[in-house]
């Protein structure tokens, strides 16, 4: 809900302080389609 509210698309995964990889709205859907 607040990716829609507030229009993000991606987020970035940081791990140690370095980008280490891109979470998409749909990889979130995605996921709690599994649940």
């Amino acid at each position: 809900e607040l990716m829609v509210r507030h229009r993000i698309n991606r987020l970035p995964v940081i791990e140690n302080d370095r980008v280490v990889g891109i979470v998409t709205r749909g990889d979130i859907i995605e996921g709690l389609a599994k649940l």
